[in-house]
Order: structure tokens, then C-alpha cells, then sequence
């Protein structure tokens, strides 16, 4: 689950300088199709890392990047 690699509180206080109300999902908290009842996963970067190289995403180069054959593309979504 990739969600246990976005820190949310850390993102939120760096860029966003604290307006921003942290949901669970990509859907805001303000829209009408937020579901307070979805699972929220909290920031660990040991799971994170244990479930990408259990995918098949290994660090390579030892710098913290995972590398695979495969195309991944991380997009953060914001009204501000």
C-alpha cells in the first residue's frame, strides 16, 4: 500500500503551511464524496519499504530510490 509512504503531516506542514485538513482518501474532506469510514494509513516508511520490495521494487543504487521495470508516477492534487 503506497499510503504508508506519503507523509501527510510532514508534506502538510512543509508546503501547504498548515491549511490544509488531512483526509483519508484523494477525495477532500469538503466534497460532498469524502467517506470518513475509509481506512487511514499512517506515515511508515519500514512498511512502505518492505511492501515495495516485496513488489519487486528494489533500491539499486543504495540512495533510497526504488527501481523497477515498471512505470510508477506519483501525483499530489491540491485546490491551493
Amino acid at each position: 500500500m503506497l499510503a504508508y509512504g506519503v507523509d501527510a503531516d510532514t508534506i502538510n506542514k512543509a508546503f501547504l503551511k498548515v491549511v490544509a485538513v488531512p483526509g483519508k482518501s484523494v477525495m477532500p474532506v469538503e466534497s460532498w464524496a469524502y467517506n470518513e469510514d475509509v481506512t487511514k494509513y499512517n506515515f511508515d516508511k519500514e512498511k512502505a519499504v518492505a511492501l515495495l520490495k516485496e513488489a519487486g521494487w528494489v533500491d539499486e543504487g543504495g540512495d533510497g530510490g526504488h527501481n523497477s521495470p515498471q512505470c510508477f508516477l506519483l501525483a499530489v492534487i491540491t485546490t491551493l
